[in-house]
């Protein structure tokens, strides 16, 4: 499956791309209520590996859950976090995939 540009945008914003100043705020702050909204598996392993700077071996030792568990979790909450993002914002990459652009459009709880 192909992967959306709010998805590419929203993994590397938690990674802290190199994108502009301004547009990385919009993207942070946009991203902060739609992590708050998702289940609570899939937020712990966001919240452990991205914002705690944890690999995915030690939230899973925290967790207590398998190392490819925690591959999982943190895949799919990424992907969910991309849906979200797409269903309430236009983002628009450069050349490297850092954020250029986000436009809200739609619903958006940011």
């Amino acid at each position: 499956m192909a992967r959306t540009h709010a998805q590419i945008a929203a993994d590397r914003s938690l990674q802290l791309g190199e994108s502009d100043a301004e547009e990385s705020a919009l993207l942070a702050q946009c991203l902060k209520p739609l992590v708050a909204g998702l289940p609570d598996l899939y937020r712990e392993a966001i919240v452990l590996t991205e914002y705690e700077g944890m690999t995915q071996a030690e939230a899973a030792r925290r967790a207590g859950v398998s190392v490819p568990g925690m591959k999982s979790r943190v895949q799919r909450a990424r992907r969910r976090l991309g849906d979200l993002l797409g269903a309430c914002c236009r983002v628009e990459l450069d050349a490297r995939k850092a954020v250029r652009s986000v436009e809200k459009h739609g619903p958006c709880p940011c």
